[in-house]
C-alpha cells in the first residue's frame, strides 16, 4: 500500500510538472534575448523526441491551473488514493464547485505522462501521441488518442481520462 501511495504521489507530481510546462508547441525554439525580461533570462528550452526517436523541438508557455486525480463517474470526483491503476483518471481545471477561476487552463493542445516518485523514470507504456489532451473552455475537452478510457466530467466540466496503461514503480 506503501509503494501505491508513493507511486500516485509521484504520478502527482509528474503530472504537476508537466502541466507546468504549459502549452506544447511544434514550432522551433528560440533562444531568449541576452538582457531581456527576467522571465526571458529565466526561460528554458525543452526537447522532446518523436516516435522514432529523432530531437525535436517545442516551445513552452508558463501555464497556470489546475489538475488533479480523478474517480471515475459523474460527477468525478477528486481522490488521492485508488483501489487499482485502472480507477486513475485526470481531470484538468476545477473539479470541485465553486469553479474558481484560477483552476481553469489555458485553452490548447496538451500532453500527459505518468513517471515514478523522482520523476526520472518514464512508467506510461504507450506512445505519448495516445497521451494528447484539448483543453477548451478551461477544462479537458477531449481525449485525442485511442488507448486511454474516458468516464464522466467533473463537477466542472472536465472530461476525465484514464492514467492507464502505465508500469509499476517497483517500490
Amino acid at each position: 500500500m506503501k509503494s501505491a501511495r508513493l507511486g500516485l504521489l509521484a504520478l502527482l507530481l509528474s503530472l504537476s510538472s508537466l502541466w507546468s510546462l504549459g502549452q506544447l508547441s511544434r514550432d522551433g525554439v528560440r533562444a531568449p534575448e541576452p538582457g531581456g525580461t527576467p522571465a526571458e533570462r529565466d526561460s528554458r528550452e525543452v526537447g522532446f523526441r518523436t516516435a522514432a526517436g529523432e530531437p525535436e523541438a517545442a516551445a513552452t508557455t508558463p501555464a497556470s491551473g489546475a489538475i488533479a486525480t480523478v474517480a471515475a463517474g459523474n460527477p468525478a470526483a477528486q481522490r488521492e488514493i485508488f483501489s487499482s491503476r485502472q480507477a486513475v483518471f485526470l481531470a484538468g481545471g476545477p473539479v470541485s464547485t465553486p469553479c474558481r477561476f484560477v483552476e481553469y487552463l489555458p485553452d490548447g493542445g496538451y500532453y500527459f505522462q505518468v513517471t515514478d516518485a523522482s520523476g526520472k523514470r518514464l512508467l506510461s507504456t504507450d506512445a505519448v501521441s495516445e497521451r494528447a489532451v484539448t483543453v477548451k473552455g478551461g477544462v479537458i475537452f477531449s481525449y485525442n488518442g485511442t488507448t486511454h478510457a474516458t468516464d464522466g466530467k467533473a463537477a466542472c466540466g472536465s472530461l476525465a481520462v484514464a492514467l492507464e496503461p502505465f508500469s509499476d514503480a517497483g517500490d
